[in-house]
């Protein structure tokens, strides 16, 4: 039987988080999380490769979900990502098997059993209004199911690299997929067309999710950041820092000004995704590191996976300020503006920067590589008594033309060039 608490306030939690229960089932691990869009039951994916469906009024077990085994299934049977269906009805399970479960949730029975398509699922995604199901494969894959008949409606190709992440946009229109090799690439499901490959990360992705309009992708990284990307523009608009560890897992709360992210340091740090301030940090002892993070559908309440499936209630008006009752967590704002110098070797370029600079000029031989002059920085306000640090930096990039390639990856969000002639 699961285990549960009654909502308190823990001494690793900070003012304006209370957790209501810690779900436990059979002494495993929950590796995953969904919320029911109907807003009672929240599932949960185990290490045991069962799924578990609970009342989220009461914390009591609802029921398990059985799976059909193959006599050639791996002996590994974890379970990666759970997912309801927009209706709640549907419950789908996949993992290290391959292959997909859908379930009826008011019956517990067995509706498909989607075969493997491209190995070990990492990711499940309903589409927001139809029986559409998303499942993206370790080969770099994302396949398409009805789920009415279970189908397979059409394959999406990418990079060979696990699929960690996948979900619809908010109308269904774009499927974004998020892998370990960096990528993030956005598909238009209607006609299958690649719209727009975003600009690849330098550390493996771990999660991704849209904002409630669309127009904003975060991508959650190993390097410990979430870089917020305008997706109309394909532009980064943001990049979110704090977390000491690798961001594994995020989740934006549908109706709440609500933004949460899980770091491998064992926190959740809790942002307002109007501000983008940090309002409160979660410190955890989970011992088990997963990407089960989800907000509740309407109610500011946040589920984490771990060796127990915690549920935190969330106050607002504590968190944003309205009734402080500690030190609000301090969030420094930062800009930059990237000015770059540019042209052939030997043309002067490394004596102007030092100028620019306001270094004293000194004559020096080509250098290679590339150096970065702070040129400028300035504070403002912002509203609410927040503060912005504004700072000018300038790039002198090499000329030499084995360089040259190289310099083209710095040349994105660039404020000013300026191309130096001998």
């Amino acid at each position: 039987m699961p285990r549960r608490s009654g909502r308190s306030r823990p001494a690793s939690a900070p003012p304006g988080v209370g957790l209501i229960r810690a779900l436990e089932w059979n002494h495993r691990a929950i590796k995953c999380v969904a919320f029911d869009p109907t807003l009672r039951q929240l599932a949960g994916g185990g290490l045991d490769g069962t799924v578990a469906l609970w009342d989220t009024i009461e914390g009591k077990l609802v029921r398990t979900f059985e799976r059909r085994r193959s006599p050639f299934e791996w002996q590994r049977n974890e379970i990666a990502s759970v997912a309801f269906d927009a209706a709640g009805r549907v419950l789908a399970g996949g993992g290290v098997n391959g292959a997909v479960n859908v379930w009826d949730t008011g019956t517990g029975a067995l509706i498909h059993t989607l075969p493997s398509q491209g190995g070990p699922i990492g990711s499940l995604g309903f589409h927001p209004t139809e029986n559409i199901l998303a499942s993206g494969s370790d080969d770099g894959s994302v396949n398409v199911w009805d789920t009415t008949d279970g189908k397979l409606l059409r394959t999406f190709r990418g990079p060979r690299g696990e699929v960690v992440s996948v979900v619809f946009d908010p109308t269904g229109r774009l499927l974004a997929r998020g892998s370990v090799d960096g990528t993030i690439i956005l598909w238009d499901t209607a006609d299958g067309t690649l719209p727009r490959l975003f600009e690849r990360h330098r550390s493996p992705v771990s999660s991704i999710g849209f904002e409630p309009t669309g127009r904003v992708l975060a991508i959650g990284s190993l390097d410990n950041t979430v870089k917020l990307w305008d997706v109309p523009n394909s532009k980064l608009r943001r990049v979110l820092e704090g977390h000491r560890g690798s961001v594994v897992a995020l989740s934006f709360h549908q109706s709440r000004p609500l933004f949460a992210t899980m770091g491998w340091e064992d926190t959740i740090r809790i942002w307002s995704s109007e501000t983008w301030d940090m309002v409160a940090v979660i410190q955890r002892h989970a011992r088990y590191r997963f990407r089960g993070l989800r907000f509740h559908p309407s109610l500011p309440r946040l589920a984490a996976a771990g060796a127990r499936l915690s549920t935190y209630e969330l106050d607002l008006d504590v968190l944003f300020g309205e009734r402080p009752t500690a030190p609000a967590t301090r969030t420094v704002h930062y800009v930059n503006a990237k000015v770059v110098l540019v042209g052939d070797t030997g043309v002067g370029k490394t004596g102007l920067s030092l100028v620019l600079a306001g270094r004293p000029f000194q004559a020096t031989d080509s250098t290679a590589g590339r150096q970065v002059w702070p040129l400028g920085i300035s504070e403002d306000e912002l509203p609410g008594e927040r503060k912005r640090t504004r700072e000018t930096l300038l790039w002198d990039l090499a000329g030499q033309p084995g360089y040259r390639v190289i310099h083209q990856l710095h040349l994105s969000e660039v404020a000013v060039a300026l191309v130096v002639f001998g």
